[in-house]
């Protein structure tokens, strides 16, 4: 199951609630607050730029709106996604502000991270997975306390700047929502 957040905070803070593995991993100690809903421009130009995002996953990343100053911003991970985001523009809507940021990696690899993790692992479960595009990183909400030979598989196998980890008081029951 994958999940798009959307929040305030900008790439280059780093919450307070967050705090670094030796591993590299992040580990969150709570999660950013569901934000309002977006005017309906900004929804639909964030549509549009995801739509873009996938069709293109290898070049471009994830976007998301800095709601700070309402602003859609495209994720670019190579020198041709950058020449791509660029030229962006959504097709459903006009004069939205758009800002191009370049970033470490792809939405083929986060998406690639949640993908393979989910539900995988005897160290740890992974119950959920979230894209996180502005700190450009998966989000996996595991079942138990993350261990330290888990977080070091982890950080093995993929980039530890594209994961954070989130520890469930108790593992998610999604019973009512898939029957």
């Amino acid at each position: 199951m994958m999940a798009i957040m959307t929040g305030a905070a900008s790439p280059s803070s780093t919450p307070s609630d967050e705090t670094v593995h030796p591993s590299g991993i992040t580990i969150l100690r709570s999660l950013p607050s569901t934000p309002t809903q977006l005017p309906e421009n900004l929804g639909l130009a964030l549509d549009d730029a995801n739509r873009a995002s996938i069709d293109d996953p290898a070049d471009l990343s994830f976007p998301w709106v800095d709601r700070a100053s309402g602003t859609l911003v495209v994720a670019a991970s190579t020198p041709a996604g950058m020449a791509k985001a660029a030229q962006f523009q959504p097709a459903r809507v006009a004069n939205t502000a758009i800002r191009t940021v370049s970033v470490k990696h792809s939405r083929a690899y986060i998406q690639k991270i949640m993908d393979e993790t989910v539900g995988c692992g005897n160290l740890a479960d992974v119950e959920l997975t979230a894209a996180d595009p502005e700190h450009n990183r998966a989000i996996l909400w595991v079942d138990k306390a993350a261990s330290d030979a888990f977080l070091h598989s982890l950080a093995a196998k993929y980039d530890p700047s594209a994961i954070a980890v989130y520890v469930l008081d108790q593992p998610l029951n999604l019973q009512p929502l898939f029957g």
